[in-house]
């Protein structure tokens, strides 16, 4: 199956380098729908003509972004600092907090395949 999500800019350029290596989600009804061996293919926000398709080569659920951010290496996820507090507060540009609450976090990894 393949997936579609957009990124922002900064991100889509470190999939297309290969330096991210993990997506960070929160884990909602689309992304249950995500299983190992699926494609996503990522467009850039800034131009969504722009895009690079990879392979999920593994899937790991957490029951919040803080322990997802402990359990994981910061330039692994295309982090440009490991401060856990910069990094929670990155995540409500993206979600609500009901929405944080509500649902686990998912790191997708992944694999550039084009």
């Amino acid at each position: 199956m393949n997936h579609a999500m957009k990124v922002t800019d900064g991100q889509f350029w470190k999939i297309v380098e290969g330096t991210k290596k993990i997506e960070v989600r929160i884990f909602d009804e689309k992304r249950k729908q995500i299983k190992l061996g699926d494609e996503i293919t990522f467009s850039n926000l800034k131009d969504v003509e722009k895009q690079v398709k990879v392979k999920v080569v593994g899937l790991s659920h957490f029951k919040s972004f803080k322990a997802l951010f402990q359990s994981l290496p910061c330039a692994d996820l295309g982090s440009p600092c490991c401060d856990l507090v910069e990094q929670l507060e990155g995540m409500k540009k993206f979600y609500t907090l009901e929405q944080r609450k509500e649902n686990d976090a998912l790191a997708i990894h992944l694999s550039r395949i084009q």
